[in-house]
């Protein structure tokens, strides 16, 4: 409790629960550890459905996000299971449809902003989209210009990133997160088959996304020219979102 700097979020979240089970309900701490998870993968599911429902799409590109965002390995954290990732899962969520809406004219950007930093608090995995939120900012106060994604922006972006992960290893900041470049006593490194073969299987858990994208590329281009409002996935500013998250997500991966 006065440790964790992981997942301080999820844990002082277990430990009310905890504390609320094993008391007034006078059920075992295990109980808690089970239904705190089925509880956020229940308001999951339904922010999903309700998300589907008033997303300005085709009724193709709803069945598709339904489908991928329901009955993919990303349930795997509820249900039972018994982990600290399952809150952020929901907050991250909550983050990519804040952010959409943004890049729409719906919302402000201190909404995305501010879920990122409760997911942060939550898990501290969840920094890894900060660079996703530099180009949300970034966009916004440009003039909502999207020939933003035209320029060097984003490339210096990514770049930036994938630099900062690579000086601070040497740093060894956050401690013992990046791993050695070569195989270590362990015999595990960045360009070992034992860390590449773990990195593939991440990945293989990502193939359910590649029809959503191909899906929402098809509805992009059939998109009306300069239907802005309504046209999701039309404009660069999405999929230079998107790439920002994905990036950023594989250099994490990797060290």
């Amino acid at each position: 409790m006065t440790s964790d700097f992981i997942s301080p979020g999820t844990t002082l979240l277990f430990y009310g629960v905890m504390k609320l089970v094993a008391g007034p309900l006078g059920r075992p701490v295990a109980d808690a550890l089970a239904m705190l998870p089925c509880l956020i993968g229940g308001v999951y599911v339904f922010f999903v459905l309700r998300f589907v429902r008033d997303l300005p799409a085709s009724n193709t590109m709803r069945t598709w996000l339904l489908v991928l965002s329901i009955f993919t390995v990303a349930l795997q954290l509820f249900f039972g299971y018994i982990e600290n990732y399952f809150l952020i899962l929901l907050l991250l969520t909550l983050y990519v449809a804040a952010a959409l809406r943004m890049l729409h004219g719906r919302s402000g950007p201190w909404i995305p902003a501010v879920v990122l930093l409760v997911a942060a608090y939550a898990h501290v995995q969840s920094l890894v989209f900060l660079p996703s939120l530099i180009y949300l900012l970034a966009w916004r106060y440009s003039g909502r210009n999207d020939r933003l994604a035209g320029k060097l922006f984003v490339p210096v972006l990514l770049i930036v990133t994938i630099a900062g992960a690579v000086v601070a290893r040497p740093l060894e900041i956050p401690g013992d997160f990046y791993l050695p470049l070569t195989e270590n006593d362990d015999s595990y490194g960045i360009v070992s088959p034992g860390h590449l073969l773990d990195m593939l299987n991440e990945a293989f858990m990502l193939v359910p996304i590649l029809p959503f994208v191909v899906v929402a590329w098809w509805a992009g281009r059939r998109a009306p020219a300069g239907n802005t409002g309504d046209g999701w996935f039309n404009t660069p500013r999405e999929w230079q979102f998107v790439a920002m998250m994905l990036v950023t997500c594989l250099v994490y991966m990797t060290f």
